[in-house]
């Protein structure tokens, strides 16, 4: 099943374009931005040893677990040390192939050990599962394929446990989901309570053979969360922090109608990425004989109609999960995912396929009436889908889809008639799903690259541009180890659209300490605190470094910056280091000598402090206000004026930079122009996520006309120096009524230099420093708070001269009161209060909850053994035991040459084998 797997996939691939064939990697969306360089940091600890507890290369510093129980815990990433940085994007890939085949060999296994049968049904089974649609469509989220090579083996294992009372397969099985992604695990184990409840009932079963599962079930289940607790405790307490803790269900609703989800089943449907574009359905295509099996199920009398009951209920469930947005919601944690929605399709998957190899095994007892019935029901559902369907399905994933359906018919109606010899036939099927699944592979994967595009090999670290940014991040730091005598500072490349950025967690791709990152596990507050500061945010997890600002980059002690010369910075604020040229590419490197240590003496009204996410002018005077104690503003705003009716329509203005516009008629453009009152650097800002499209020009004080286009969702801040007179210009287009914010700041230089100042005098000396731990010198010229540029993280404490101090987080903006309440320290940068004077100052970082994780882990581990102990020492009870109890009825009369399935009893049953030979 693997090997068959492997060459279809790889055959659909070829005929995507994969490099070497073609020039395309299977990196897309978030693999390209997110996952890739953080495996590409996970590659780099390996190979370094690095603490696996904290990380300061994945923007201002996170806790490492959370991110490695998300996205890195698989053990097949261990392949990456295989291969050199330049091909980071091909480990990657041969990683997806190989959970591909995996997917597939665990269905196999699975399905061999439940129904005990081993023939070519068990290949063509296993390929619908592991190359169904939601593997094609989700396949760039490689973390997820882990949970999906576990979910047979888990299955299995359940089966074994109920049938033999052995605990160990069942506990390592689920405790390995549970480490190697904990999100898609969680789904698999709200699944596990709805599969226990179709075992419970696709036999009938006494009140105590109930009991005696449920128990198994629960004990072992326990077990499995305990044996992971290690992992899963810490990246639970951690989780907290971030944006998706919480939630509460919403008025029950349909999300959409159930008949849509039918045409899920069809060939070559357009895969679901994103909730916000058509079609927004499930990715649940396993496969057209899947599609065929379920009526034929529900309709086949060979199969005992309270096992067709649950199974399809079972499926029914998840069907109607999709559709009513609580339990929709409920699958994902409460938490509604941003993209790539109905994340846990690929159960749906596995139960269709299940019930399809239950049809499959039982051919020879097919009936005419049950294949008519569901021809019958397929062809009238593709007729009404061609004529009522609208535009939904074309004509090719109609009629493709019909072809195969009557194909699968007509050799399932000859092998039932006997009509043809098994084993042929059996190939014949095996030959029709795999030509199926890969022509769909093949064309699913060209319509991704459509609409959503496979990175390029040649566009990802394999080009000139990724060895400039590394050649300029070694000068910055062998610059700054010999300008600071230490190795911890910060810097970072300029993240502007088309610049030499290449992902939104470059300081994991390269190995620096900088601002860029974009993760799940990213803290919510530092998120929302970054964003206040003007700096390009998603409002949710993500906070990336566009342009140079030295308000606010000198506070987070940036100390270098890169950037292209199409994006040339050339501030009065920055010090040229140097220049580096890889090929075609070049790098510029500059010094900002502004930027504050990690650590420094405030003001103790930082405590009060809060951000205003909508008005970043505002939240940076306000932070130096608290810091400093000195009220002048350091961003001065300029008045902002526009013409007030306009055949575009009517612009107000309020206060210095608050605007609204009510356009005549869509796609109109209104006018706004600032007019600079003096010499300066000036920071501008445009924040209307209303707007259609916004542009701003000038002409900065050495004569370089500046045009840019500032995003309507993640606006940021553009830096440039001014002369006195020059106008700057704002054009904002708008299909309805658009209101924000446009920012022209004057840094006030007096104001600015004097903060700097009055921090740095007080600033911390690090005199060493780990990947979890940093140690340095303070003389603080007055009591007050040391506010660090480390987000705030329960796991960090802090010792002042050999003494545990309390720590606590700045900026509570978006926390609510009850939050505040629970959780007193919380906040978004990590800060401790110091008394005057000179002190030795120690942080260090432990990840919350690992301790007791650790200690559930081992108490876990030593419980698994002793059951397993003591369940072994059973002895097989089969002699004098009726054979009725071992095997199901239904499939044993005059089938003794078969392999046949037991059922789920089996109290003392140790080695099946024995009874099939008792059988025989």
């Amino acid at each position: 099943a693997g090997i068959i797997t492997f060459l279809a996939m790889g055959l659909a691939y070829v005929f995507m374009g994969i490099y070497p064939i073609g020039g395309y990697t299977g990196m897309t969306v978030d693999m390209h931005f997110q996952y890739a360089p953080l495996l590409s940091k996970l590659r780099d600890m390996l190979l370094s040893g690095s603490s696996p507890y904290y990380t300061f290369e994945v923007g201002l510093g996170t806790s490492f677990l959370p991110l490695f129980g998300y996205y890195l815990a698989s053990p097949l990433n261990l392949l990456l040390v295989l291969f050199p940085p330049d091909l980071l994007a091909e480990g990657i890939f041969v990683i997806t192939l190989l959970k591909n085949v995996l997917c597939a060999a665990a269905f196999a296994l699975c399905v061999q050990y439940v129904y005990r049968r081993r023939s070519v049904l068990t290949v063509i089974a296993a390929m619908m599962y592991a190359m169904s649609m939601y593997v094609l469509a989700y396949s760039w989220c490689v973390m997820w394929l882990d949970v999906l090579i576990a979910l047979p083996l888990v299955i299995m294992a359940f089966e074994h446990l109920m049938r033999t009372g052995k605990y160990l397969p069942y506990v390592l099985t689920l405790g390995y989901a549970l480490y190697v992604n904990y999100y898609i695990a969680f789904m698999l184990c709200l699944f596990l309570v709805l599969y226990y409840a179709v075992f419970h009932l696709r036999e009938k079963r006494t009140g105590r053979q109930g009991s005696k599962s449920l128990l198994r079930f629960c004990l072992g289940s326990l077990l499995a969360g305990g044996v992971a607790a290690f992992l899963v405790i810490p990246v639970y307490l951690s989780l907290g922090a971030t944006s998706a803790s919480g939630g509460s269900l919403p008025d029950l609703k349909a999300d959409f109608n159930f008949f849509d989800l039918f045409g899920r089943h069809l060939y070559d449907t357009i895969p679901t990425i994103r909730s916000s574009k058509p079609p927004n359905l499930p990715n649940i295509f396993s496969g057209l004989l899947s599609f065929v099996a379920l009526p034929v199920f529900a309709t086949m009398k060979a199969i005992p109609l309270r096992r067709r009951l649950t199974y399809l209920g079972l499926a029914g469930a998840l069907g109607l999960s999709f559709v009513f947005n609580q339990p929709n919601l409920i699958f994902h944690g409460l938490h509604a995912p941003n993209d790539l929605p109905f994340r846990f399709s690929f159960l749906y998957c596995f139960v269709i396929v299940l019930i399809a190899y239950e049809v499959l095994l039982r051919i020879d007892k097919l009936e005419t009436r049950s294949l008519g019935i569901a021809g019958a029901g397929l062809f009238a559902y593709l007729i009404i889908e061609e004529k009522f369907g609208g535009d939904v399905y074309d004509f090719e994933q109609i009629w493709v889809s019909a072809l195969f359906i009557g194909l699968y018919l007509l050799v399932l109606a000859v092998l039932s008639k006997r009509k043809m010899v098994p084993r042929a036939g059996y190939m014949l099927l095996l030959l029709l799903v795999t030509v199926e699944l890969t022509l769909n592979a093949g064309s699913v994967l060209k319509t991704l690259n459509g609409n959503e595009h496979f990175t390029s090999h040649s566009n990802y670290v394999d080009n000139d541009d990724t060895r400039a940014n590394r050649a300029a991040v070694a000068l910055a730091q062998e610059t700054g180890k010999a300008e600071l005598d230490t190795d911890f500072f910060r810097m970072d490349l300029g993240h502007m659209p088309g610049s030499s950025g290449r992902t939104c967690v470059d300081t994991a791709l390269y190995n620096y300490r900088g601002i860029t990152t974009f993760a799940s596990s990213n803290s919510y507050n530092a998120t929302s605190f970054m964003g206040g500061l003007g700096y390009a945010v998603n409002g949710v997890n993500s906070y990336l470094y566009r342009n140079y600002n030295p308000a606010t980059d000198s506070l987070l002690g940036i100390r270098y910056v890169i950037c292209d010369p199409a994006n040339d910075l050339d501030s009065d604020y920055l010090s040229f280091i140097g220049e580096v040229t890889e090929g075609a590419s070049t790098r510029y490197v500059y010094c900002n000598p502004y930027a504050l240590p990690v650590g420094y003496r405030v003001d103790g009204t930082i405590r009060s402090y809060t951000s205003d996410y909508y008005n970043p002018a505002k939240s940076i005077n306000n932070l130096y206000a608290a810091m400093t104690g000195i009220y002048d503003p350091v961003l001065i705003p300029q008045q902002i004026t526009a013409e007030e009716n306009t055949p575009a329509g009517t612009v107000t203005i309020t206060e210095t930079s608050r605007f609204n516009f009510a356009p005549a008629a869509a796609g109109s453009t209104a006018q706004f122009t600032v007019p600079v009152d003096r010499d300066g650097t000036y920071l501008m800002f445009v924040d209307c996520r209303a707007a259609k499209g916004i542009k701003l020009s000038c002409t900065d004080r050495r004569g370089n006309a500046i045009s840019k286009d500032p995003s309507t969702n993640e606006p940021f801040f553009y830096n440039a120096d001014l002369n006195a007179g020059d106008t700057v210009e704002f054009s904002l287009t708008a299909d309805s009524s658009a209101s924000g914010n446009i920012l022209v700041l004057r840094l006030d230089e007096a104001v600015f230099d004097g903060a700097m100042d009055r921090l740095r005098a007080d600033g911390l000396t690090v005199t060493d420093s780990g990947s979890s731990w940093i140690q340095g010198d303070i003389n603080a010229s007055a009591d007050g708070v040391v506010f660090t540029s480390i987000p705030y993280d329960a796991g960090w404490s802090a010792k002042i001269d050999g003494e545990t101090v309390e720590v606590f987080g700045v900026d509570t903006a978006k926390m609510s009161a009850e939050d505040i309440q629970n959780r007193p320290n919380d906040g978004a940068m990590l800060a401790f209060e110091v008394t005057k004077g000179p002190h030795t100052i120690e942080l260090s970082f432990r990840p919350q909850g690992l301790t007791i994780g650790v200690v559930i882990t081992l108490l876990s581990a030593a419980a698994l053994v002793w059951i397993t102990l003591l369940t072994g020492k059973r002895k097989n009870m089969i002699a004098g035991t009726p054979l009725a109890q071992f095997l199901d009825t239904e499939d044993v009369a005059g089938k003794y040459e078969r392999s046949i399935p037991l059922t789920e009893e089996d109290p003392g049953f140790g080695e099946e084998m024995v009874v099939l030979g008792l059988v025989r």
